[in-house]
Order: structure tokens, then C-alpha cells, then sequence
């Protein structure tokens, strides 16, 4: 009722409720500072009162509303308060001193003034915090937002509360801490306790979610408390990493819920900044697929090392309009140019090069979901191998191209579905290029796994079946799969090709396997409910099994051994060499390829034969009839140099 009715008072109003008290208090502080220098109380004359009434109004209350006393809202007042008072007070009372020794001096002394001062100072903080600590009692119990609860009492989780506290959404009511000089303590108002007491606590202020404000810790650290708290049930926050805490400020938006990514990432290598610059500082740079999950990153990355002109190459029209909004907004300076374009249209492709002079290539544009290309091979054909084809042959007779790195996939290894096939050929296009030398142009390529959260990938399908209430579907109990984040993947993607000389196979070092049951059940705990299996039959979202889809492997080739990897000066690239064909083989495949892209003739048999006659290790999930692996049409010996990576049999 009461709160309510505050709360129901304009700005106006307010500030007039403040005025009123502190002319009465102020007044009253003048008579304590007589009775606290005289130790008695003083009897004023009828004549003395008008003097004292006109010496507080005439003094204290402009230079109260001109510092901006009467402008801090009392519900988000903090330490700044303390300063700004002490400034206010003891300004306005050398002014009123000053009158009242010359109006008053049989009443007024030195000490009586310096007595006011320390009176109206006291009284001037104390009430403002009351009110404070009054009112966020009142609005607790009238409450509507969520309580939190934030993990962390440096200046990231203050500013974080105050963020909070100015918001609708969230209301802070207690810090976590593991600074033992800050237990017991209050910072704005809010009190901060030991974590081990946090189960306690958490009950007791009734705490709905758990913020994370702890951003200059390492992910080893963060992942440790993820893992706990999220055993828990326990819904996390998580605010943005310190880089967003420049300016003293967090936008509420930026707070977000706890990922996936936040327990599968790692700890940061700080990239190189003479390799991201090297091969991009001022260079007329083209980045294929553009609006794509790895291109899109390798824009945003790109931008950053100070490009002549970035040009945007998509054959989505919204893909390319988000990103380019993007880019636009955060690099205002930057020329871009957004193409909306096809990579299998070779006219374009050449027209591009010659009227913007490229001078760098990155070329992300792929199909790349396993079971689609499955079912549609001859798109793959024509966007996966004819479309690096004829991007990197027309790049190969510009001059002015510097360098052509081509983003592969570690399903290239040994393939077992024709998405894996044909990035694998897309390779071999690149080495092939890259042996005839026909060109300035250094070709390279950068081969690495799962990136987390891209398009088609199994963990927005698994949010959107957790968000559905389930189940979760997994292939097989087996699957295990290497997981990068997108930044750490796009940036060692641009620092590898820094190191590039010509035919360059890299390797980006994925970390640890997972199994993805294992990544399934992680993602239900953190979103704060528990797996339905035998042991829990009243749990919220089950895992069913439904079998490996065409072409899909168990394990992933495990890329990275020390015994079958050549190091790079950056300790998370690692290089390899394998064999390459002839250009003269390349040639008469990609014929055949064409062809059937143009006849639209979906043959399998004929179209298994031809992977196999370019990538002998694929072994394909359908009984087509198959040629010789280690053959041509021609019988003749494939061309080999050393193979790093075998099959772990």
C-alpha cells in the first residue's frame, strides 16, 4: 500500500517530498548543533528564527539542486553519493556559515558551524540511504521481477547490479563471493556471502537464476562452476566478457542465459597479430558464403585487421543483408560491397575479380549438411567441386590474387558420404592448382571438425527439441565429435593461411572428442531440467536413439596426433602433407562431373565411380558398384606424396 502509493508520486512530486524533508531536518540540525557547542538548549528569539530559515533556503538548496543532489534516483543511489555530498554540504555550509557569523554572531561560533557541517553531512547521506534501503524493501515485497543471485563481487558484478537494478526484468538480492574480506559485506545495498554457504542463501532470498559476473576468469574456471551449479538444477546467467565492460557499463540485453559453448570452449590463445594482419591489412579481400556460419565469423574477423575493400559473396539475400547490416553498423568506415552472387557462374566470378581487383580469397561457400547432400548429390557436385573449380581457376589467371584459402572439413578424411567426397575433391583442386604453378596465386587450405552453434549443426536442433519439451533424438549411443567455436575457428582459419607457401594442408587442433549423448545431457541441465531415462522415469526430456543416418560415421578421423602432424609457429595450426592427382586426372573427372551436373543425371553407380576414382578412400554406405580405388579410367598410378593421416586400425 505504501509503496504503491510512492510509486504513484511524478518525478516532480518526489523531488518536492525531498525539499520538504530537508528543509525540516536541516533546520532541526541547526538547533542540535546549538544544544550539541552550548550542552544546552538554546532559547531563540522570535527575531532570530526568520535569519535562520532564509540562511538554510538562501544557501543550502541551490547548491544542492546545482551539484545534482535532487537528480539521483534514491532506489539506484551508490558510493558516488558520498563525494557528491561532501562537495554539496560543505559548500553550502562555508556559504551559510559565512551569514549566519555575520547575521547571528551572538548565537553562531566557529564550533557551532563546524558541528552544522558534520550534522548536515550525516544527515545528508544516512537519509538518502534509509530511503534507499526502505524503498528496495518495500519494492522486494511488492516484487515482480525475478530474483537473482550474482557469482562474483568485483567491479563486473557491481556494475552488473546496477544494470539489473535500472531494469524490469531481474532484481539482485545477493552476492556470491570468493574474497573472504568481502563476506559479511553490503555493495549497494546488497549483502555478499561465502559460496560455500550458497545453498543456505539461495533458499533463504528465495533465488529464481544464478548470474555468472565473473569475466576475466579463465573458461577452465567458468566451466567448473557452470558444471556445478548446473548439476544443481540451477538456471545460470552469464554477462559478456571483459571486452563489453570497457565503458563502465552492461547493457542488460547483453546478459544472456548460460550456453553450451560456454562448457565446450576452451581457454583463449591470444591470436597472433602479425599473422591476421600479414596477408589482410589493406587488401581487397572476397569471402564466398559470406552469410554463412564460418563466413560470416571470417567477416567479422576480417573487418578487423583493416582491409582496402571487403567484399560479401552470398547466394542467400537475407544471409547477405544480415551480415552486411552487421558489419556495416559496427565498422562504419569499412567499404564493403555485398554481391549476391553464385560461385558456379563463372562469368560473374570473373567479372568480380577484374572490377574490384581481389587480391585475397576465402572461400567458405558449401553444402555441408551430410544427410541433404546424401539425398542431393549433384548439387554437391556442382557447389561443393565445380563451384571451387571455377572460382579458384578464374582466381589462378588474375595477377593482382595474392592468396586463395579454401575452408574444408575434417569429414574429408576418409570420407563415408558424398558431402565429405566432395569437399575432399574441392582439396584436390586446390593442391592440383596449387602443384601446376602456373599462377602467383598461393592456394591453401584450412581443415577442421564441428564448429559449435552453425547452421544445420545438432545443437540448435537439440535446443529446439528441448524448447519443444522433447525428446532429444541422437543417432547412435557411440557418435563422438570434435566441437571449436566459430571466433577461435575463424581466426585460426585467417592465421593459417598467414602461413601459407602453396598446397598447404592446415589443421586446426579440435581439443577433446564428445560424445554427443554426453552434449545432449549437458544441454538439459542447463536449461534447468533433468533427463528422463529408467533411473528417473519423472525426469523432463528423454534421449531416444535413431540410428546413423546415410553416411554418417561413429567416430570422426582423430586429426591431430603428434606422430602424423607437422607444427606451424602457432601451437593450435598444425600442417600436413598428403597426396595429390595429376591435373590431367582432375581435368577428365571434372569433366565427367560437369556433365552429369548439366544432364542432371542422377546415376549412383556412375556417381560413386567417380568419387572413387578421385578420392579411393571413400567408402560409401550404398552397394553401388565401385572401380578399383587405387586406379584411374586409365589405369594409370595415382600420384602420391606422404599420407600424415591413417586410419587407426
Amino acid at each position: 500500500m505504501i509503496y504503491s502509493f510512492i510509486s504513484s508520486f511524478s518525478r516532480r512530486e518526489k523531488i518536492f517530498v525531498m525539499l520538504a524533508g530537508d528543509a525540516v531536518f536541516l533546520n532541526l540540525g541547526i538547533f542540535l548543533s546549538l544544544f550539541l557547542d552550548k550542552k544546552s538548549f538554546p532559547i531563540l528569539e522570535v527575531r532570530q528564527i526568520p535569519f535562520i530559515i532564509l540562511g538554510i533556503f538562501l544557501f543550502h538548496f541551490p547548491v544542492y539542486i546545482r551539484l545534482g543532489l535532487y537528480r539521483a534516483v534514491i532506489r539506484y543511489i551508490d558510493e558516488k553519493l558520498l563525494l557528491q555530498a561532501f562537495y554539496s554540504v560543505t559548500l553550502s555550509c562555508l556559504l551559510s556559515g559565512g551569514y549566519f557569523l555575520l547575521a547571528l554572531p551572538e548565537l553562531f561560533s566557529f564550533t557551532t558551524l563546524v558541528v552544522f557541517w558534520i550534522v548536515s553531512l550525516l544527515y545528508m547521506i544516512s537519509s538518502r540511504f534509509l530511503a534507499r534501503g526502505i524503498l528496495n524493501s518495500f519494492e522486494l515485497k511488492q516484487e515482480s521481477r525475478e530474483r537473482v543471485a550474482i557469482y562474483g563481487a568485483g567491479r563486473a558484478g557491481v556494475q552488473t547490479a546496477r544494470s539489473l537494478f535500472s531494469g524490469k526484468e531481474y532484481v539482485p538480492v545477493i552476492f556470491f563471493d570468493d574474497k573472504k574480506d568481502l563476506h559479511g559485506s553490503m555493495i549497494s545495498g546488497t549483502p555478499v556471502v561465502s559460496p560455500e554457504k550458497f545453498e543456505e542463501y539461495w533458499r533463504k532470498y528465495q533465488c529464481k537464476k544464478l548470474l555468472l559476473a565473473i569475466p576475466s576468469a579463465s573458461f577452465s574456471r567458468r566451466k567448473s562452476l557452470i558444471e556445478k551449479f548446473s548439476a544443481l538444477s540451477i538456471p545460470l546467467l552469464i554477462i559478456p566478457g571483459m571486452g563489453q565492460l570497457i565503458d563502465g557499463t552492461i547493457e542488460l540485453e547483453e546478459i544472456r542465459e548460460v550456453q553450451i559453448e560456454d562448457l565446450l570452449g576452451r581457454d583463449s590463445i591470444l591470436p597472433q597479430k602479425e599473422l591476421l594482419e600479414s596477408c589482410n591489412s589493406h587488401k581487397v579481400i572476397l569471402v564466398t558464403g559470406a552469410g554463412g556460419s564460418i563466413g560470416s565469423q571470417l567477416c567479422r574477423h576480417l573487418a578487423e585487421t583493416s582491409p582496402k575493400l571487403l567484399i560479401l559473396f552470398e547466394v542467400s539475400e537475407f544471409a547477405l543483408y544480415s551480415i552486411e547490416k552487421e558489419l556495416r553498423e559496427k565498422f562504419p568506415h569499412l567499404k564493403i560491397k555485398a554481391i549476391l552472387g553464385d560461385v558456379c557462374q563463372e562469368i560473374q566470378i570473373e567479372k568480380v575479380f577484374s572490377k574490384y581487383c581481389v587480391e585475397v580469397v576465402y572461400h567458405a561457400a558449401a553444402y555441408k549438411h551430410v544427410p541433404l547432400v546424401e539425398e542431393n548429390p549433384l548439387a554437391a557436385f556442382k557447389n561443393n567441386i565445380l563451384g571451387t573449380f571455377i572460382l579458384a581457376n578464374v582466381a589462378s589467371k588474375q595477377a593482382r590474387v595474392e592468396k586463395f584459402v579454401l575452408i574444408s572439413t575434417d569429414k574429408a578424411v576418409r570420407p563415408s558420404n558424398v558431402m565429405g567426397a566432395t569437399k575432399r575433391v574441392a582439396e584436390l583442386i586446390i593442391q592440383g592448382l596449387a602443384n601446376k604453378k602456373e599462377s602467383n596465386c598461393c592456394f591453401c587450405m584450412v581443415r577442421f571438425g564441428n564448429v559449435l552453434g552453425s547452421s544445420g549443426s545438432v545443437i540448435p536442433l537439440f535446443r529446439s527439441q528441448i524448447k519443444q519439451g522433447g525428446p532429444i533424438t541422437v543417432t547412435h549411443p557411440e557418435v563422438t565429435r570434435y566441437f571449436m567455436t566459430i571466433p577461435e575457428a575463424a581466426q585460426l582459419v585467417i592465421q593459417a593461411a598467414a602461413m601459407a607457401h602453396g598446397g598447404d594442408v592446415f589443421l586446426l587442433d579440435m581439443g577433446a572428442p564428445l560424445k554427443i549423448v554426453e552434449l545432449a545431457e549437458k544441454m538439459i541441465k542447463l536449461s534447468g531440467l533433468t533427463l528422463k531415462n529408467e533411473e528417473n522415469p519423472l525426469g523432463d526430456i528423454e534421449i531416444q536413439f535413431v540410428g546413423l543416418r546415410p553416411g554418417e560415421k561413429l567416430y570422426e578421423e582423430l586429426l591431430i596426433e603428434e606422430k602424423n602432424s607437422l607444427p606451424t609457429k602457432h601451437p593450435r595450426i598444425f600442417k600436413s602433407e598428403e597426396y595429390s592427382l595429376p591435373w590431367e586426372t582432375l581435368a577428365e573427372n571434372l569433366k565427367t562431373i560437369e556433365g552429369l551436373c548439366e544432364r542432371q543425371e542422377l546415376n549412383r553407380n556412375l556417381i560413386t565411380q567417380v568419387l572413387l576414382r578421385m578420392v579411393p578412400e571413400y567408402t560409401p554406405s550404398s552397394d553401388a558398384e565401385t572401380l578399383s580405388p587405387f586406379s584411374t579410367s586409365d589405369n594409370r598410378p595415382l600420384v602420391r606424396r606422404k599420407v600424415l593421416f591413417t586410419h587407426p586400425d
